[in-house]
């Protein structure tokens, strides 16, 4: 996988910003995750591995 810093963010801003993520294998629906608690997790995340979380979860 390619992961450009770009792409990652953009996917970590869409997680924070809606309230399901909907997975799907090979077009067949397979799960809904819920992404209640999302940013207090990323928050939390970021500071037990000493990342800054401001340009996801200001």
């Amino acid at each position: 996988m390619n992961n450009k810093t770009e792409t990652t963010l953009a996917v970590l801003r869409a997680m924070r910003r809606t309230s399901a993520l909907d997975v799907s294998f090979a077009d067949k629906p397979v799960a809904t995750i819920s992404m209640d608690g999302f940013t207090k997790a990323y928050r939390y995340l970021g500071t037990s591995c000493g990342f800054p979380t401001g340009d996801v979860a200001p």
